[in-house]
């Protein structure tokens, strides 16, 4: 931190007159009050005795009060103050005995930075300059007689015998461990009389020992094994006065080490504080604005460097802020997050100068956030937070900057200059071929590539472990073993067959690894997670940890033999610096993988779930989460069941995540959106990740040892590192509206996206590698306001001074089912947002006509997108029973189009067809029937229904095997058919029925001589091939009479008529059923009398059926009494109540029908029109689409060419009336044009007018300007 904003902090400590920021409430009050408290307990819970944080000395009122007078403001703070209204910061309510208070909680707080200060031991410069050239001379002998790999060695060992727990804090190897100890005691012996730089040295490995659970007390043991070392390496060169010189500096670096730790403890906790504190006061979004306002007032000239809109910017700063807050103590995952951080910023173009400066502006911020809370320590913390970032994140950039793009240029180039098999080839003889592994590596790659490969390869994963051997030693050899008897199975049977060779899949695989990775490489968190999949693979395929260093470099020296002398000394760096990455990524994944670390997840896990049950472990784990993190408790609603069943099914999926880690992302994608929709926010893992290991810590008790933590604490920091990665996609300002359901951020989010981006915020949002619709996301959730606003949006037709920008295009690319989804979900934005979206009107009168542009490109239904008709837009309105859109002048403009450019002439020419069939079968099947002068006539009418039966029958076939059906629900009956589309209309399938018949009446009728019939003269008798032939000859004729009734959807009245028919059918079958219950009931009554005329069951039926209709009823004088009472209630129940019912119901539907007429002809042509379309062949239907000139812009007046996709009619003025009329709906813009710039700012009103469909275009210059 530099000096300036050193003093700055001084003077906020000093200055008793400093000015505050407002303490009164805001709108948010009450919800961050709420979790100011949540919070605030959960930080309390936390601290330990020698906590030096505001909290532990009587509460949040006394620290508060103790800081009001001692914060001061400089004069930019200050002006930045003013800017901020009370509705953007929440401020905690403060004791009312604050003031007084004030001077005792200074004191206590400069007291705990004196006992801190008391605490740091003493450096003696006398004992070090005594002691110096004892511990450097005996250092150089140390290192003549043994190297460091053997030093360190004979120390772990001699640690390790001694004291056997301490094992399973190690989690490298000896000799890797020795190595490094050696490496860094040579670095404090060189700087022996420096002690700043050995303070500094050990402070930076406090984090990663805090991690590792090493305690001040294990200082004494570590000396213990390292006084030992050196007499064992000295011998008889061991004299008092060495041992003394080194017993005193390990008890310096003891000090340092306890101090240290301490420090890295009380450092977190204070970094903690003050987050948690900027978030009370903050919601993430705004502290990023804050961070960005700060930043452009102390820097105005990084301005150029910021070029993403603000928002988007401030929610990355607190991803990135959230990350490294919840990281801090972890000394190897942070520095993992700032690697990663500096990748991603190489590709925004940050430099090396730009992180210091953004030093000082971090702590400036977040003074502002924290409010007068802010200490000293917090200040300190902060900064040395982001010193230490920066210093490593400087470096990456560097190092990437210098060799990432060298490398993705020298795999550009392999790319060019070779193939997957040359390449392959290449590297199968540098990885020397016949080694053991690399045929496990060639056949497992094979094997991958083949059918069942995943269940021959599942045959040879790592056995469970076993209780005596929880090491999985053992496992590991027999897996091990399993793979090389499979995998030479394998190759004999590949070999034999002739397939795939060892070369050409080593070559394929690893050029697939290294595009895929190289890809990647700015995005590294990805590229960790496909690393962590592709290394997993590997290690099933018999790769180790030991065989890194040989495929590394047989990759570079394929590489140099393709480039050969192109290659250079900067290429070779680049690799080198590249490998380095990925094989530190790979080892990590490579040693989990053989310590047998998912065997022992797995064994834990189920013996967990043996232990309690899924309620019982959902309830511990929920307590726990409690006790760590109530803050969070909120997203917690639902019954403690279900809650219990979402935890189980979160540690099953992280315990796939070491067994398969392919299956862990594949469904990890679909449990983070879940969770974002639930609010669940990335500083929350940490949390949860600790309830869950107590959870299971305190489930299995003594059976969870050292090994057991060791592997799940490592599972729960891999994972992690994912998690966060994931849900740290709900900054994004999209999402964060669509979460909050709220549209004002949606439309603040929208006002900062560039022109050309627009649409593509609109449409879709990328969480985790799953594009997901933040349309249907808001109706899926119900959020019918966001979605309104969506679709208006988009079909709002903007213009500048170059271009018109309109998003139709994108709606129907991106949601090609968009209107099935609204008839299915929210009918009512059809009409009200989608079809209104597809239609402009001139404000203009020419000549008394008025220019209407219809937009209908996408729901005519482009051929090439959807060849399948009933997948159109207009089929799926017409299936859904949406007849009232018809009423708007869009979905009316869509139906006439069809039906006067096909949809009628083919209809006429159905129907013409089946009319001449009906006039020849009223000539020669009904007129003359049995007259052998008209045998031939009969015939070539049979001939023509077989004909017209097998191309309906073809089109049904054809339909079929196109997917082309659906069900349809037989009526009053509970059963469901699979038909074609085509015979799923009624009227199809009377002709498809009558076609048939009419074939089989035509060629089984037989006839009589004209003679015959004059010679006769009593009553004809027919046989039963003759009677068969009559009875057929009635149903087709009932049948192709009905079918031409279809010829009256030509009138609107006649059309509505037929559809009120089909009600009637309807209503008449429904009530027959009754009736005929009514029938069988009474008849069954009046046979059991046995009257006269009910002697029989049949009998009974018949006289009733006749009394019911009329129909020359029999005398019922002889009937008894008991007999009369039952017919009497047979004519009240029947004749009297249910066709009275009958009537009432025909006569509702026929009002109905009626008062909507038009639209129900309107829906009856759009079905021929359907059908019609159906039957086309595909040419024909492209060939209409492309007259339709949809490619063509649409103009708004001479010279104004719009948009394409529609096209433009002249309507009578008249339509100015109307209510579907709204002049001229565009929203035009002035000044500068490009599609990097957002438009202008819309206001709240104006937005409200636009929503409403009211908005003009002078409107928008007046307001926007």
């Amino acid at each position: 931190m530099s000096n300036v904003m050193l003093r700055l902090r001084m003077e906020r400590q000093i200055n008793p007159n400093a000015a505050i920021l407002d303490t009164s409430g805001s709108a948010r009050g009450s919800r961050q009050s709420s979790l100011t408290g949540s919070r605030r307990s959960s930080i309390g819970s936390q601290r330990s005795a020698d906590d030096r944080r505001p909290g532990s000395e009587g509460g949040l009122s006394a620290h508060s009060a103790a800081l009001s007078g001692s914060r001061a403001s400089s004069a930019g703070r200050t002006a930045m103050q003013s800017q901020m209204s009370k509705s953007q910061i929440s401020r905690r309510s403060r004791d009312c005995n604050s003031k007084t208070s004030g001077a005792t909680g200074k004191s206590k707080e400069v007291q705990a930075r004196t006992r801190r200060v008391q605490k740091q031991g003493q450096f003696s410069a006398y004992e070090a300059s005594s002691y110096e050239p004892i511990i450097r001379s005996s250092w150089e002998v140390l290192t003549e007689r043994s190297d460091k790999g053997k030093m360190g060695l004979m120390l772990y060992q001699r640690l390790f015998d001694n004291n056997p727990a301490l094992h399973v804090m190690f989690t490298h190897s000896v000799t890797e461990m020795g190595v490094k100890f050696s490496e860094i005691l040579g670095q404090v012996v060189s700087a022996v009389e420096d002690p700043t730089a050995m303070r500094d040295k050990l402070r930076a490995l406090a984090p990663m020992h805090l991690r590792k659970g090493v305690r001040p007390e294990h200082s004494v043991l570590m000396g213990a094994a390292l006084m030992h070392t050196i007499e064992s390496i000295l011998q008889a060169d061991y004299t008092s006065e060495i041992k003394a010189a080194w017993e005193w500096l390990w008890s310096w670096l003891s000090q340092i080490l306890a101090q240290s730790l301490e420090d890295a403890r009380n450092e977190a906790t204070v970094l903690t504080y003050a987050w948690d504190i900027a978030l009370d006061n903050f919601e993430e979004t705004e502290l990023g604005n804050l961070l960005y306002d700060t930043l452009f007032e102390l820097a105005p000239n990084l301005k150029t460097i910021f070029k993403k809109p603000r928002q988007i910017l401030g929610g990355k700063f607190a991803e990135m802020m959230a990350t490294l807050v919840s990281f801090h103590g972890d000394a190897s995952r942070l520095e993992e997050q700032i690697t990663w951080i500096g990748f991603r910023h190489i590709k925004y173009g940050a430099k090396a100068q730009h992180a210091k400066v953004m030093g000082d502006v971090l702590v400036e911020t977040m003074a502002r956030a924290v409010g007068e809370d802010w200490t000293m320590d917090m200040a300190m913390a902060w900064a040395e937070l982001w010193n230490s970032t920066v210093e490593k994140m400087i470096m990456v950039i560097d190092d990437a900057t210098a060799h990432g793009f060298t490398m993705l240029s020298i795999w550009d180039q392999v790319r060019v200059r070779s193939s997957e098999a040359k390449f392959g080839s290449t590297l199968r003889k540098l990885l020397l071929s016949g080694t053991e592994w690399v045929s496990s590596l060639s056949y497992g790659i094979i094997q991958t590539n083949t059918p069942n490969a995943k269940e021959k390869l599942a045959s040879a994963h790592m056995p469970a472990v076993d209780p005596l051997d929880p090491h999985g030693q053992m496992a590991r050899m027999q897996a091990v073993t399993s793979f090389k008897i499979l995998f030479e199975k394998e190759g004999e049977q590949d070999e034999e067959a002739g397939t795939t060779t060892e070369s050409e899949a080593i070559g394929r695989y690893f050029w697939q690894v290294l595009s895929e990775l190289l890809d990647l490489l700015w995005e590294p968190e990805k590229q960790n997670e496909r690393l962590i999949v592709m290394t997993t693979r590997l290690f099933h395929w018999g790769i180790r940890t030991s065989h890194l260093e040989t495929i590394g470099d047989a990759l570079a020296h394929a590489m140099r033999k393709i480039l050969q002398a192109e290659w250079t000394q900067k290429m070779k760096q680049a690799w080198m610096w590249w490998w380095k990455i990925t094989s530190t990524g790979m080892a990590k994944t490579l040693n989990v993988c053989e310590d047998q670390h998912a065997a022992t997840i797995r064994y834990t896990w189920e013996l967990a779930k043996t232990l309690k049950t899924p309620e019982e472990l959902g309830e511990l784990w929920f307590k726990e989460l409690a006790r760590i993190a109530p803050h969070v408790l909120h997203l917690f609603i639902r019954p403690k069941k279900i809650q219990a069943a979402q935890f189980m099914a979160v540690v099953d999926m992280l315990v796939t995540f070491v067994e398969d880690p392919d299956l862990f992302f594949e469904g990890f994608k679909t449990l983070t959106i879940r969770h974002i929709k639930y609010g669940v926010k990335a500083e929350y893992a940490k949390a949860f990740g600790k309830s869950i290991l107590i959870g299971i810590e305190k489930t299995l008790g003594d059976k969870y040892d050292e090994h057991a933590r060791q592997v799940w604490t490592m599972l729960w920091m891999r994972a992690s590192s994912c998690v966060a990665r994931a849900l740290n996609v709900g900054t994004n300002p999209v999402i964060v509206s669509l979460v909050q359901g709220d549209t004002e951020k949606l439309c603040e989010a929208m006002n900062c996206a560039s022109r050309g981006e627009r649409f593509d915020w609109l449409t879709r949002v990328d969480v985790n590698g799953e594009v997901l619709s933040p349309l249907f996301w808001s109706i899926r959730d119900g959020n019918f306001s966001i979605a309104k606003f969506i679709i208006n949006d988009l079909l709002t037709i903007r213009a500048d001074r170059e271009a018109y920008y309109y998003g139709m295009s994108k709606l129907f690319e991106t949601h090609p089912d968009v209107v099935e989804i609204l008839c299915r979900e929210c009918p009512s934005l059809l009409e009200s947002c989608l079809f209104d979206g597809l239609m402009w009107h001139s404000r203009d009168v020419e000549a008394g006509f008025v220019r209407v542009n219809y937009y209908i490109v996408e729901m005519y239904g482009v051929p090439e997108k959807e060849p399948n008709v009933w997948r159109t837009p207009l089929a799926i309105l017409v299936k859904a029973g949406r007849n009232e859109v018809f009423n708007h002048p869009v979905g009316a403009k869509l139906l006439q189009v069809k039906w006067d450019r096909f949809g009628k002439r083919c209809f006429l020419g159905v129907q013409g067809f089946y009319a001449i069939m009906l006039i020849l079968f009223m000539v020669g099947n009904i007129e003359y029937h049995d007259d052998c002068r008209f045998k031939g006539l009969r015939y070539f009418l049979g001939a023509v229904a077989l004909i017209a039966g097998g191309m309906q029958a073809f089109i049904a076939v054809r339909q079929r095997r196109c997917g082309w059906t659906d069900s349809a629900k037989i009526k009053m009956s509970p059963f469901r058919v699979n038909l074609p589309n085509w015979l799923r209309s009624p009227w199809n399938m009377l002709r498809f029925i009558a076609c048939w018949l009419l074939v089989i009446a035509c060629f089984m009728e037989q006839c009589r001589h004209w003679g015959d019939e004059q010679e006769y003269h009593g009553p004809k008798e027919y046989n039963r091939v003759e009677y068969v032939s009559m009875s057929i000859n009635a149903f087709v004729g009932v049948l192709l009479w009905s079918q031409e009734l279809q010829i009256l959807v030509l009138s609107t009245r006649l059309a509505a008529l037929t559809y009120n028919i089909g009600y009637m059918f309807e209503d008449v079958g429904r009530n027959l059923v009754v009736v005929t219950g009514f029938v069988f009931a009474f008849a069954t009554a009046l046979t059991a009398l046995q009257s006269e005329h009910f002697e029989t069951f049949g009998g009974s039926v018949t006289v009733l059926v006749r009394v019911t209709l009329g129909i020359d009823p029999p005398s019922m004088i002889k009937l008894d009494s008991l007999a009369l009472f039952f017919l009497f209630l047979f004519v009240i129940c029947v004749t009297i109540g249910m066709l009275n019912i009958l009537i009432a119901q025909l006569w509702s539907s026929f009002g109905h029908v009626a008062a909507n007429k038009k639209v129900y002809a309107m829906q009856h042509r759009a079905d021929i029109c359907i059908h019609m379309e159906s039957i086309l062949p595909f040419k024909t239907r492209k060939r209409l689409f492309d007259e339709m000139h949809f490619d063509l812009p649409v103009p708004f007046s001479q010279g104004d060419a719009g948009p394409p996709g529609g096209i433009q009619m002249m309507e009578p003025a008249s339509v100015r009336n109307g209510r579907f009329y709204m002049p001229d709906r565009i929203l035009r813009f002035t000044g500068e044009a490009s599609p990097q710039d957002p438009w202008p700012a819309l206001s709240k009103d104006v937005l409200l007018q636009e929503q409403g469909g009211l908005i003009t275009s002078e409107v928008v210059e007046s307001d926007a300007g």
